[in-house]
């Protein structure tokens, strides 16, 4: 069954949500540049990001009429921060617990603690974000055709990019997948309402 077009009113939640979706997949794609350099800048990036984004799925799972759509980026946002406190907690933990001559072998512990929860941190974000692109892919069809085309490729490669994440190749897919999210925002921040008398507006 094909999503309905909002009501004319909520096109202003939509166009804000499309420009707080853009600032934030941008904001995303600077913060992956910037983990180069250092993980804990490109984490505060990230989160930041990720808060915006809620801004923008808040708008849209309103005025698109798809709750999920706003509750599975909460779901996202709480498993960030509750993967950035375990990883911290992991690291702290294996360094506190041995003296000096087991310094080398706790470093390695809790590289490795660190690694497999930001892992398991990263695939379940990822499906969580897959959910979000394909529902957003459905129901902007209404709206603009090439937003829901950029929202269900953000979809696909954004997933694949996260389960092959653990090798270079797996980042660069995330990033096509996040750009494509970004030219999806940028699509719905144009959108408006079909004149009197006409069927929905697709772009």
């Amino acid at each position: 069954q094909q999503a309905a077009a909002p009501p004319a009113a909520d096109y202003e939640k939509v166009r804000r949500g499309g420009q707080y979706g853009f600032v934030a997949i941008l904001l995303d794609l600077i913060g992956i540049a910037v983990t180069l350099v250092s993980r804990a800048a490109g984490m505060v990036v990230g989160l930041v990001a990720l808060v915006l984004l809620l801004l923008a799925l808040r708008d849209l799972s309103d005025a698109l009429g798809e709750p999920r759509i706003f509750s599975y980026g909460v779901y996202a946002l709480v498993v960030s921060l509750a993967g950035a406190l375990v990883a911290l907690v992991a690291a702290a933990g294996a360094v506190l617990t041995v003296g000096p001559a087991g310094l080398a072998g706790a470093a390695l512990g809790a590289l490795a603690a660190v690694l497999a929860a930001t892992y398991v941190v990263v695939v379940v974000v990822g499906y969580l974000m897959n959910r979000i692109y394909d529902m957003l892919s459905e129901r902007t069809a209404p709206l603009s055709a090439r937003a829901s085309e950029d929202f269900g490729r953000a979809a696909r490669w954004y997933w694949i990019g996260v389960l092959l994440v653990v090798i270079l190749v797996g980042v660069a897919l995330v990033i096509v997948g996040q750009v494509y999210a970004l030219m999806g925002f940028r699509e719905l921040e144009s959108v408006s309402p079909p004149a009197a008398g006409q069927g929905s507006q697709v772009i």
